[in-house]
């Protein structure tokens, strides 16, 4: 069974050069709508009852976020809890503004693809209600490289699943990150990779790694993602935090547990300890952190 994955109520990784989403991180609401309007169109439009009832939902949504303290909405998002709720998250907000579940489905997926908010990988690969509409995300804001992507002969010969699974990976990663896929690089998929794979999930990545390989983002990299788990980690300062979540904490013992970590290695079986507690791997806060998970790359 799918278990949430180690980045649940974490922040999101620093804003990339040009993110669309990075400029509305300070602007009050009405001055968010109006920005998030231009990124997606008329899906908050007025001149619609469709379009007004979405676009009440997310001032709704962004009032409630609102309450909580942080200079950003990406901050007011972690504190109000909702990254660690991807299943609950609606019905909660939806008790808590008097918002029909539905149309705050919507409001969120307009926040979704203006780039207001990132949830965490977790909360991507949990929400049934994103996965309907997640696929908008390339069309809105990476229209010419979904047409690329699309005329690989790859992608192409890729039945309806993996061409299905490959663009919604490749949305979780713009979502996440913040970047452009011009922008991506082999260190974002492969911390997903390891993301999907501690927390129980058959989300596949290879066709995706392949896409961007020819595409131009990872053409530096090895041609498949069966060979790039074996190569040599980058520098720390370049690699996504995702990743040094997963690796910090290599042939260690822990003080709590004295449970000792094996090397991290891509090409063979590995254990780490998940989750890391305010004081330190494991779980002398009594928060249940000691749990080890078996991961082997595919």
């Amino acid at each position: 069974m799918p278990r949430p994955a180690y980045d649940a109520g974490r922040s999101a990784p620093a804003w990339s050069e040009g993110a669309t989403g990075a400029g509305m991180q300070s602007l009050g609401i009405e001055e968010t709508l109006e920005a998030v309007d231009g990124v997606v169109g008329d899906w908050l439009s007025m001149a619609t009852k469709i379009g007004r009832a979405r676009r009440g939902g997310a001032r709704a949504m962004l009032k409630w976020l609102s309450g909580f303290p942080g200079d950003t909405w990406e901050e007011r998002w972690i504190l109000s809890g909702l990254d660690s709720a991807p299943r609950t998250w609606k019905d909660t907000l939806a008790a808590q503004v008097g918002v029909r579940g539905e149309v705050l489905t919507a409001a969120m997926t307009a926040l979704l693809l203006a780039g207001v908010i990132r949830p965490s990988y977790s909360w991507l690969l949990a929400t049934k209600q994103f996965i309907k509409t997640g696929a908008l995300f390339l069309v809105v804001n990476e229209p010419e490289a979904l047409q690329r992507i699309r005329a690989l002969p790859a992608y192409q010969a890729a039945n309806e699943w993996s061409r299905r699974n490959t663009e919604m990976c490749l949305v979780r990663l713009l979502i996440r990150t913040g970047k452009r896929l011009e922008q991506l690089r082999g260190d974002d998929l492969l911390a997903y990779a390891d993301i999907v794979r501690t927390s129980r999930r058959s989300h596949h990545e290879h066709l995706a790694w392949e896409v961007l390989v020819a595409l131009g983002p990872l053409a530096g990299e090895q041609p498949t993602l069966r060979a790039a788990w074996g190569r040599p980690l980058a520098p720390a300062s370049t690699v996504s935090p995702h990743w040094l979540i997963a690796m910090a904490f290599q042939r260690r013992r822990c003080g709590t547990c004295s449970w000792t970590t094996s090397p991290r290695s891509r090409t063979g079986w590995t254990t780490a300890h998940y989750r890391a507690s305010p004081t330190g791997w494991c779980g002398s806060s009594g928060s249940g952190f000691s749990k080890s998970i078996p991961t082997r790359p595919t």
